[in-house]
């Protein structure tokens, strides 16, 4: 991304191979024996979901705000 300040092409190939890098992280899973599993899938479906909080309403300060599902009235 550092590169991608120059030139455009470069920010589209890391936001390319940074899809392919969540595709991998699925493999990790079958490293581990069967029964621990179940376990690294919920780790690392806790670690996303942190990490997607943290950059999304923390960083990026984006309110989700719904004329349709309201939490309080």
């Amino acid at each position: 991304m550092i590169i991608a300040t120059q030139n455009w092409i470069f920010a589209r190939m890391a936001i390319y191979f940074s899809l392919y890098q969540i595709v991998l992280v699925s493999w990790i899973i079958k490293v581990f024996r069967w029964k621990d599993q179940k376990l690294v899938y919920l780790v690392l479906v806790a670690i996303y979901f942190l990490y997607f909080f943290y950059e999304n309403v923390i960083t990026l300060n984006i309110q989700y705000r719904s004329d349709y599902i309201t939490w309080f009235s």
